[in-house]
């Protein structure tokens, strides 16, 4: 009896004189502890009472403290150097932790616990002999706040579970569960993110060497999480991408439940999460709309399981989508609908299928768009979207898909050229390998009616414009559009007014009014130049042949018109435009190889031209 009051009245004296928490700190390397008003009465069994603990190392700071609990402290593992609890119970505790971020900026590293960046070693200090591994096991307490990295919990939380590390060598989860009840989730100190109704974590990390734990910690780490709560403000989202830096409200209800094991998403997943009004600002631009994000996978069968298991479905739904800039409404959407399929590689998930629907985009007053976002070669005006709809699917090594769109008062200016057009574009059959690789296109088709062309001397108000293009081929990369063509129209005028012919001589204007022209052709768009070569454009009254180049220089242009036995010739250079009537082949050729010259290439489709 003697020795247990002897035991209760050293070890409480070593708690209140500091004595303990020096000996730990000297001992560990790593451990602070101010015991407060602690005491023990048993040999390991300490009560504790307004204690102080931190556990700082180079890669992370870690703060508790602990207004009244118990803890179980191993002692015969302290005789082997090594800090190992049995159990930590207790009420109300708080526990702050700041990982070592080198490159954070100033914004993020505001919204870090304030505590001290995690202690680095100087440059020629030696290192430690040894520092003393820390096992905490048994934990089962509440705790009234989490400060986390940036994120912050105040509220009814239980944390049971426990950890091993080993400073500098490795370190380790127990099965750890984090239960959160009706609290509120900062971003830094004050700006709310969440209100939580419920949230459950589940995880374990494996023993894994501190070396490695940065880039090795997807791979094995396990987790779960359930979450039922309401979003209170997307304002935090700037902090962690400025590209996000302005999005504003998003209050809305979520929930969430998902699981990971090594890297993988297991036991399925679902997402929900709508808000009526989400904002947005950018350069200078103001936009707002409501938003919907739906995410489902089921959990694989046993087949599924082997091969990657389940897609996860999502789809993200927008509606009264606006954009205005100095009050003036520059867009308006009713809907967009994006459906995807996604693999289950987790964090990180790719595409199978994409299914994206717009309805009713109204576009107005475009001219009033910023400069940064105008784009430098052609002035948009406005428009209406009625509808559009595009599909892509992984098959077969390659996403395949096709898309439609139809428009209608769709305009823009063109140099000294205003253009307003109704219509529709249809993309057929697309295969794109991936990244690194052209997209190809079946077929792609333009059908406008009507087109509108207005220059100064020319002012063509109702035209129709039939254009397909096939085996089309798409270099993203080289930024380059190669397609063999054929387009139908009601006239030839338009054509010649848009390669700088805007007047005709004396009869030849209702020599090129021809009904029904078709044209067959190649054309290779590139931003170094954009060719055009007509292997034969017929009606029923004439026949046309010819190239057309443009580059930043100027434009080229050889062209001849047969309606036997009339003819005429068009050739177009950056300084001049020359009309010869009653042209013919050999004129044609001399034009083209004039061209070559002029043009200094060999021009690889002008043999099909002669």
């Amino acid at each position: 009896m003697a020795i247990l009051v002897l035991h209760a009245v050293l070890v409480t004296l070593l708690l209140w004189t500091g004595g303990l928490g020096w000996f730990l700190e000297r001992s560990t390397g790593v451990v602070k502890v101010a015991a407060g008003r602690s005491f023990s009465l048993w040999p390991g069994v300490v009560h504790l009472r307004q204690l102080h603990l931190e556990v700082s190392d180079s890669n992370v700071h870690l703060s508790l403290d602990v207004p009244s609990g118990r803890a179980n402290i191993a002692l015969a593992e302290l005789l082997r150097r090594r800090f190992v609890t049995r159990s930590v119970t207790g009420e109300q505790f708080v526990l702050r932790l700041r990982p070592r971020f080198s490159r954070l900026a100033e914004e993020r590293r505001a919204a870090l616990p304030p505590l001290s960046d995690p202690k680095r070693p100087a440059p020629h200090e030696p290192e430690p002999e040894y520092l003393w591994p820390i096992r905490i096991a048994g934990l089962a307490a509440s705790f009234q706040e989490l400060w986390v990295s940036e994120l912050r919990y105040l509220g009814d939380a239980l944390v049971q579970g426990g950890f091993h590390l080993a400073p500098q060598q490795h370190v380790s989860i127990d099965p750890t569960r984090i239960a959160l009840q009706g609290g509120t989730l900062y971003y830094g100190d004050e700006q709310r993110v969440l209100d939580v109704q419920r949230f459950a974590l589940d995880a374990t990390l494996p023993q894994t060497r501190v070396q490695e734990l940065k880039h090795a910690w997807r791979e094995q780490l396990t987790v779960r999480v359930e979450l039922t709560g309401r979003v209170l403000d997307l304002g935090f989202a700037g902090s962690l991408r400025p590209e996000l830096g302005t999005l504003s409200g998003g209050e809305g209800d979520v929930r969430l439940r998902a699981a990971a094991e090594h890297g993988q998403g297991v036991d399925g997943v679902e997402l929900e999460y709508a808000a009526d009004h989400v904002g947005y600002e950018l350069a200078g631009l103001q936009g707002s709309a409501s938003v919907a994000v739906a995410a489902h996978s089921p959990r694989p069968a046993p087949g599924e399981a082997a091969a990657g298991g389940a897609l996860m479905a999502a789809e993200l739904t927008s509606s009264k989508l606006s954009v205005v800039r100095e009050q003036s409404q520059l867009a308006a959407l009713d809907e967009a609908r994006l459906a995807v399929r996604l693999t289950r590689h987790f964090p990180f998930a790719l595409p199978r299928s994409l299914d994206l629907t717009v309805r009713e985009l109204r576009l107005t007053d475009l001219q009033q768009l910023p400069g940064a976002l105008s784009p430098s070669s052609w002035s948009p005006r406005g428009g209406r979207v009625p509808q559009a709809h595009a599909e892509l699917d992984w098959r077969e090594g390659a996403y395949k898909g096709e898309a439609e769109l139809t428009f209608a008062d769709l305009s823009f200016g063109l140099g000294e050229w205003s253009v307003r057009q109704s219509g529709r574009l249809e993309l057929e059959e697309l295969r794109w390998p991936g990244p690194g690789y052209k997209v190809r296109l079946s077929a792609l088709s333009l059908d406008l009616d009507p087109l509108s062309l207005h220059d100064p001397s020319t002012k063509i108000d109702s035209w129709r414009l039939k254009l397909r293009l096939e085996d089309v081929a798409v270099a993203p990369i080289e930024r380059r559009v190669e397609a063999s063509f054929s387009a139908r129209g009601d006239d030839a005028r338009p054509v010649l007014s848009l390669l700088g012919v805007p007047t005709l001589p004396p009869g030849a204007a209702d020599f090129l009014a021809m009904p029904d022209l078709q044209v067959l052709g190649h054309v290779a768009l590139s931003t170094a130049q954009q060719e055009l070569l007509i292997d034969r454009a017929a009606s029923n009254t004439m026949d046309v042949k010819g190239r057309f180049v443009s580059r930043q220089a100027g434009q080229h242009a050889a062209l001849l018109f047969q309606a036997m036995p009339l003819s005429l010739g068009v050739a177009v250079t950056p300084a001049d435009t020359k009309v010869k009537l009653f042209a013919g082949e050999s004129w044609l050729d001399q034009q083209l190889r004039t061209m070559d010259a002029a043009l200094n290439d060999s021009a690889p489709w002008a043999a099909s031209v002669r």
